[in-house]
């Protein structure tokens, strides 16, 4: 599955403000969207489109209304997370995955807390309700992701065999041209020598003989 960084980017912080936050859920357990869409975009498809995505991501979550910290801070923070998820390691994707949420936010709450922002003691109080959920959202997400890909790779495999008896002859031509020569079959082809018209075939041996005899 081919997935877009910029649309990624774009989508989860609208997605963030019009639907995840105005849902009837507990105080302080929304998850966090945008942190999810960033490190699922790094673990798919590498470090340099998790940046991308971080980037436009935070950038458009400082700026989108109704934001009020100080502009850029999403943004570093992200891009930060989005390399970090996308560089190839020995981990499974899952770990990545719970990793890169989990140090993505604590790194924005250590953020505001340098900057001195007045929201560091509250996200802080509400980052233990919030990672679960964030977690969970990430991780459905990324399941989905694969059993998507998974079904397009079955898909895109040809079939190499006709699926019944009797199947067309441009099905079996494939595997005619695929096969290799066998080493010294076109030695051991006899020629092929055009038949007289118009007679009987000459016998073997001494054709002189035959022809006298038959005369």
């Amino acid at each position: 599955m081919r997935i877009s960084p910029a649309l990624t980017a774009l989508a989860a912080p609208v997605l963030q403000v019009t639907v995840v936050e105005r849902l009837p859920l507990p105080e302080g357990t929304a998850p966090d969207v945008v942190l999810a869409a960033v490190v699922l975009v790094a673990v798919v498809c590498g470090p340099i489109p998790g940046v991308l995505a971080g980037f436009t991501a935070g950038l458009a979550t400082d700026l989108v209304p109704p934001a009020d910290g100080v502009a850029g801070r999403s943004a570093l923070v992200l891009c930060a997370v989005g390399y970090a998820c996308g560089l190839p390691g020995r981990l499974p994707a899952p770990a990545v995955l719970a990793l890169g949420v989990t140090g993505g936010s604590l790194a924005s709450v250590a953020a505001d807390a340098l900057l001195r922002d007045p929201r560091t003691v509250p996200e802080a109080a509400e980052l233990p309700l919030a990672l679960p959920s964030t977690l969970l959202i990430s991780s459905l997400v990324w399941l989905g992701v694969t059993r998507w890909r998974a079904g397009a790779a079955a898909r895109r495999i040809p079939d190499a065999l006709p699926s019944r008896l009797g199947a067309p002859a441009r099905d079996l031509s494939v595997l005619r041209a695929a096969r290799p020569p066998v080493a010294g079959a076109a030695s051991r082809r006899r020629p092929l020598h055009p038949r007289r018209l118009g007679g009987p075939r000459a016998p073997r041996g001494r054709p002189g003989r035959a022809w006298a005899h038959r005369r």
